[in-house]
């Protein structure tokens, strides 16, 4: 497709991963939709996204958020037209609350509702998009992170079934094929055509794993995705590899007297093993609960430990809703005498976590169909305006059908 002009924006200077702290100030930055499992998905004017963050300070924090549109593969869109610098950031400084007494690990906390009245009424665009969390005081930028934003213009539906796999062993051969199909759609006050030629991609995400999407695009080469009435009014694009692992490993430090405050803790029940051939149990769906409000809204330290024979064969990360869910160089574990080790401090709560090695999400957790998993799928149009840019007109979600067995060939 042709690009037009575009002004150049001296913005950011990297692509943002799905979460990351800048600053030592901050112990936690997330952002989440309506229930904390939920991907942070926003609608331009109605439905918004939360944030959350810690911040450790001796003086008040003056804060502001900062908003990026970016393209489907979260590089930032390069016009003036599309991110505004002077529009698309809090018009006042972020609300904030005095840390309870007795807590030590933080000194104020900030929940916000975005788009809010009064503090940021609305997105112009839909799309993917970068937040930055600032010190305006210090014109510090303190942490980052991903969300979505969505002009519901259409309802595209979603379809999961379980599937075999014939080219993969037990257990990587349980797979689920994931459908999902709409129609293009009509401006009844024909302010806007749509073209169909347009629509050529669909990204799927699993659960709260917003650096992982599995995507499907019209002139992509993978042999487990397809498109369906490319170019035509009804379309549908379908991915029948998506291995649905096993459910999420559960740490619960809410309970002081198990974990108390001082010291490192360590699992109750001790270190953790391979999950491979484990049948599923149950978790949040990645998610994290914590504890508020009370002197027991502290941060611990917590040492994961896992049991692994294969010591020293590969790189091992921790990753949950602390770390974005995202493999990096700050989660991979060190490995001592019989053992993978990863210390880290969290806040109370309960959270969601695995064992990825390497690039491989099941070596160490198992996959099974049994496992229940909440998918999410974004719908790209790309705007020929502007010098061209993407936009999310639906959202479609779905949840996986769980059993032991093929529901579709």
């Amino acid at each position: 497709m042709s690009r037009g002009i575009c002004i150049v924006l001296l913005m950011l200077g990297t692509i943002a991963e799905a979460q990351e702290i800048h600053s030592r100030k901050v112990r936690r930055f997330v952002l989440f939709g309506s229930r904390e499992s939920d991907l942070p998905v926003a609608l331009m004017r109605t439905q918004p996204v939360t944030l959350e963050c810690d911040i450790l300070s001796s003086q008040p924090p003056s804060l502001e958020a900062r908003f990026y549109h970016c393209d489907r593969n979260w590089n930032v869109t390069q016009t003036s037209f599309v991110n505004d610098p002077l529009r698309d950031r809090t018009r006042v400084e972020l609300p904030y609350e005095v840390a309870p007494v007795g807590i030590k690990g933080y000194s104020y906390t900030s929940v916000i509702r975005i788009p809010a009245e009064g503090v940021f009424d609305e997105f112009f665009f839909s799309g993917n998009y970068i937040v930055e969390l600032w010190d305006r005081a210090e014109s510090e930028k303190l942490a980052s992170a991903r969300f979505f934003v969505v002009e519901p213009l259409m309802k595209p539906r979603m379809r999961i079934a379980n599937r075999q796999e014939p080219t993969h062993v037990n257990p990587y051969y349980q797979v689920q094929r994931i459908s999902v199909s709409f129609n293009v759609p009509v401006d009844t006050a024909r302010i806007e055509v749509f073209t169909p030629l347009l629509f050529s991609t669909v990204d799927v995400y699993k659960n709260r794993e917003i650096s992982r999407p599995r995507r499907i695009d019209a002139d992509d080469r993978d042999p487990h995705t397809f498109v369906n009435g490319f170019g035509l009014e009804h379309l549908e694009f379908i991915v029948d590899d998506v291995q649905p692992g096993n459910e999420y490993r559960v740490l619960d430090l809410r309970n002081v007297d198990f974990y108390p405050q001082d010291g490192v803790q360590r699992a109750r029940l001790g270190a953790d093993v391979s999950r491979f051939l484990e049948k599923p149990g149950s978790d949040n769906n990645g998610g994290s609960n914590l504890v508020r409000g009370s002197r027991y809204a502290d941060y611990i330290d917590f040492r994961f430990e896992l049991l692994w024979n294969e010591g020293g064969r590969d790189k091992i990360h921790v990753v949950g809703d602390f770390d974005g869910w995202k493999p990096s160089e700050e989660n991979i574990m060190s490995f001592e005498k019989d053992r993978y080790v990863w210390q880290t401090s969290l806040r109370r709560g309960r959270y969601d976590y695995q064992y990825v090695s390497g690039d491989d999400w099941i070596l160490l957790e198992g996959n099974d169909w049994r496992t229940i998993n909440n998918y999410t799928a974004f719908v790209y149009y790309r705007d020929q305006r502007f010098g061209g840019f993407d936009r999310i007109l639906g959202v479609a979600r779905g949840r996986s059908p769980g059993g032991v067995t093929a529901t579709t060939q």
